[in-house]
């Protein structure tokens, strides 16, 4: 059995960043910080981490915790 953890990180605003990782938007606008989605699965009986999936979370290009995707 495995357990799937997924979570959001905040990352640098750069130019670069921002091109792969969209800030989030709402009714009032474009937030400052471009925001990672991250997903790690978890073995339940040996504890053992698989290698972690991560993505944009916001944009055209967003993904979801079950579709992440390594770069």
């Amino acid at each position: 059995m495995f357990l799937l953890d997924g979570s959001s990180i905040r990352l640098a605003h750069t130019p670069a960043i921002l091109k792969e990782y969209p800030p989030a938007e709402n009714q009032y606008g474009e937030s400052h910080w471009p925001v990672m989605r991250i997903a790690v699965m978890h073995h339940v009986v040996t504890a053992v981490a698989m290698a972690p999936e991560f993505g944009p979370m916001y944009g055209p290009t967003a993904v979801s915790e079950q579709v992440c995707r390594r770069r």
